[in-house]
């Protein structure tokens, strides 16, 4: 698990369900598959949200709403949160860098994609973007499709 920002962590499936289970976090989001979440959201002592997110293209508007979700709850609401996915390399880190770059936070500032995505890698150590959901959130980032919230 990768401590991002004060509130907002990024890790695996296994750091899911560590994570529901010992109540040590306010929220988990789960991008996985539909297939491995079942187990982890019946289990769940804490909320629990899933959205099957592919490594590849995702519909604008469900990407949006996770990184609303995220940034309402951690930065916002300043709930502690986990953005997991099945390995912890792709999905979760890529919509933690697309956090960081679509808010000015105490902690960091205001962050462009590259300086985003450099952050999260230096904290996430097997970092593997997948190039065409790298692609979609600088994408969504330029498009001003989600408003940066402060």
């Amino acid at each position: 698990m990768n401590k991002i920002t004060l509130n907002l962590y990024q890790g695996s499936r296994n750091d899911a369900i560590k994570a529901s289970q010992d109540k040590s976090f306010d929220l988990i989001v789960y991008l996985g598959q539909n297939i491995e979440s079942g187990v982890l959201m019946y289990k769940s002592r804490v909320p629990l949200v899933h959205f099957p997110l592919n490594d590849g293209i995702n519909p604008e508007s469900k990407i949006r709403y996770i990184l609303d979700l995220i940034c309402k709850s951690a930065i916002i609401d300043e709930d502690k949160v986990l953005v997991a996915c099945r390995y912890g390399v792709s999905r979760s880190p890529s919509i933690v860098t697309l956090c960081l770059a679509g808010l000015v936070t105490e902690e960091f500032g205001e962050m462009t994609f590259d300086v985003a995505r450099y952050t999260v890698s230096g904290k996430v150590q097997k970092f593997k973007p997948v190039p065409e959901l790298i692609n979609q959130l600088k994408q969504i980032l330029s498009d001003g499709l989600w408003e940066k919230t402060t």
